[in-house]
């Protein structure tokens, strides 16, 4: 028995030394949660108070033993990593002293004579390659179009007797079963003539890349004698990275091993190498083909516009690029955030939201109403200047219940009735509006702001526009609210169920449907988020602009849009990342910046916003069209 009891902790032990890192992390948290379960279950075992601590006392011990060993485990890790390291570092080295050597050599330089002689036979070579190469390949041309040539002749042969068969009268039993016959011959013939074709064309491949490799291998050998030391240096350097391809490879497998148990700063550092050698690579093809230059170009040619108009701007207004105009651009950016999160959703669907400016407006002037704001009248609803400051949070929760109200109406006609999201929210738009303009017209008042004198306005203004100071700039509390909601976001897009739904129906609703997806549910979830965010962003317009009107929100949803989409969300669907949203948000607000700066007008500013929007989705759908 204690046998059996210790081949198995040999075998448990290989087994985890075999696991990867993080799965024997993952089985050690288990076994920790277990602990307090296993010490339970002794009281039932009859134990004596002394056995029982024995046996707890075992346990425990138990368990430190597998941390001791994962631990050691990690430290192996760690240390063949660092031999692998120490590997890299040698080969690199000892082909580094190589190389030195032939850059310092003297015997790399080669007579006339010689270059005359490795011309000639370079250039004999190279004939007789290409001849043999010529014939070889037009034979196998030529067996390709008699192989097609035989085939269509016999498919037309056997096309014929089937409308001779179809048009000779006998049973139809017979006519059935010659006709099936003669089909599948035809099947048969066509079928095997492309199999035989296919292999062909597998032949003449190899036949294309043999003769590549040749003509490499005899212009390597001429280029040892036409300018020697260059060859050298390149051949040595194919060399090392051949040497070190294996290294790395055995390298980069331990490093994914024991970066998934590393600490956070390793992780990082990992994470921001691993960034720079994939952006490196990227601008590499961006910047040796022409190809890659014009991929390049149309994946960020709105950024390139846009930092020409900040350069312009640094340039003809100095004053302009300073820190007191990015704390501006920042706070402009976070009080956009809400909305721009929200459409965002509604974009990744292939559709969306036009009601966002009126939801907005709605929001706003609901939250002004209900903490104690008003017009020349005093409060609208007197009864709310008494209320205390919790009521504030109560006023969140109701106004974004409104806007998740007003998101979940346009989800649902969405998607049971199939209508596109740009009728729906343009008939939702007007429908608010109305709602809008009725409320003014039964509390009596066209504008609302805010009086000092009541205070749960002003906590309002505190908990939304309050803040602290950094020296002599203050960072207000909305500023950390649109840092929160970005986290939260990110979260739902890429870490849950309801995320990797909404990506799936936006990129192809029918397959999403025939996967499982409910696809109602997540449209009208998608519209209901993007109305709870809106809800916010009209919670916190009051304190920041110092009040609301009837014609708040109009034609606001342009700003949350446009930002969306210089951020990267396709109006293909399907494509989006919250990152791109923020990014978005903020170029949207230094153009803003800079055409204010500039001295244009609204008439301007509309013009250039508009080219933006229109040069966006244009490469968008180009960059759509080359993916097809």
């Amino acid at each position: 028995m204690e046998a059996t009891i210790k081949e198995n902790e040999i075998a448990n032990a290989k087994q985890a030394d075999e696991l990867p890192l993080v799965r024997q992390k993952a089985n050690l948290r288990a076994e920790k949660r277990e602990i307090k379960g296993r010490i339970y279950d002794l009281q039932f075992d009859g134990l004596s108070a002394a056995d029982f601590e024995t046996a707890k006392q075992g346990i425990y011990e138990d368990y430190a033993k597998e941390e001791a060993a994962f631990k050691d485990n990690v430290a192996k890790t760690r240390a063949a990593l660092d031999e692998k390291k120490a590997e890299i570092a040698e080969i690199k080295a000892r082909f580094a002293a190589e190389i030195e050597k032939i850059k310092t050599s003297t015997e790399n330089t080669t007579s006339p004579e010689e270059l005359e002689r490795a011309k000639r036979t370079y250039d004999a070579l190279m004939e007789e390659e290409n001849r043999s190469f010529e014939i070889e390949l037009s034979s196998i041309k030529e067996e390709i179009a008699s192989i097609n040539l035989e085939a269509k002749e016999k498919v037309k042969e056997l096309k014929n007797q089937y409308k001779e068969v179809k048009k000779t009268p006998m049973k139809r039993a017979e006519k059935a079963s010659k006709l099936d016959s003669l089909k599948s011959e035809i099947y048969h013939v066509s079928g095997e003539a492309d199999l035989k074709a296919l292999s062909k064309e597998h032949e003449m491949k190899a036949l294309i890349a043999s003769h590549k490799e040749k003509a490499k291998t005899y212009k390597n050998d001429y280029d040892l004698v036409h300018d020697r030391m260059k060859t050298l240096l390149k051949n040595k350097r194919a060399e090392m990275k051949k040497a070190l391809s294996p290294i790395k490879a055995e390298a980069d497998s331990i490093r994914q091993n024991y970066t998934n148990v590393a600490p956070a700063w390793y992780r990082f550092g990992v994470w921001w190498r691993n960034w720079g050698v994939r952006f490196a690579e990227r601008q590499k093809k961006a910047f040796t083909s022409w190809d890659g230059f014009k991929d390049w170009f149309v994946h960020n040619a709105v950024y390139l516009i846009i930092l020409l108009l900040v350069i312009v701007t640094a340039a003809s207004t100095p004053s302009w690029l300073n820190p007191a105009t990015i704390i501006v651009i920042i706070k402009n950016t976070a009080a956009l955030l809400p909305l721009s999160l929200g459409v965002a959703g509604c974009i990744v669907l292939a559709g969306t939201d036009l009601s966002l400016g009126r939801v907005w407006g709605l929001t706003a002037l609901m939250s002004g109403i209900l903490l104690g704001f008003g017009s020349t009248d005093g409060a609208v609803l007197p009864w709310t200047t008494t209320m205390p400051w919790i009521w504030i949070l109560v006023v969140l929760v109701i106004v974004m219940a409104i806007g998740g109200f007003c998101g979940a109406f346009n989800g649902f006609f969405t998607a049971k009735f199939s209508i596109h999201p740009f009728i729906v929210t343009l008939a939702s738009q007007l429908i608010i509006y109305g709602v809008i303009l009725l409320l003014g017209d039964q509390m009596n008042f066209s504008v609302l702001y805010r009086d000092s004198t009541v205070q749960i306005s002003t906590d309002y203004r505190d908990f939304v526009a309050g803040g602290f100071l950094i020296g002599q700039t203050k960072f207000e509390w909305y500023i950390f609210y649109a840092i929160i909601l970005v986290g939260i976001m990110w979260f739902v897009w890429n870490k849950t169920k309801f995320g990797k739904s909404m990506f799936a129906v936006g990129c192809n609703p029918e397959a999403a449907n025939v996967s499982g997806i409910n696809s109602f549910k997540t449209i009208i979830l998608t519209f209901m988020l993007a109305g709870i965010l809106y809800g916010f962003g009209g919670f916190i317009y009051n304190p920041i602009n110092g009040g609301a009107q009837l014609g708040t929100g109009q034609g606001g949803e342009l700003d949350p849009i446009t930002a969306a989409v210089i951020g990267g969300v396709s109006f293909t669907g399907g494509i989006g990342r919250i990152s791109g949203v923020v990014l978005g948000s903020a170029l949207l607000k230094i153009i803003d910046s800079c055409l204010l700066a500039l001295g244009a007008g609204p008439a301007y500013i509309n013009l250039v916003k508009g080219a933006i929007i229109l040069i966006a989705v244009s490469l968008d759908m180009k960059k759509y069209v080359v993916k097809k």
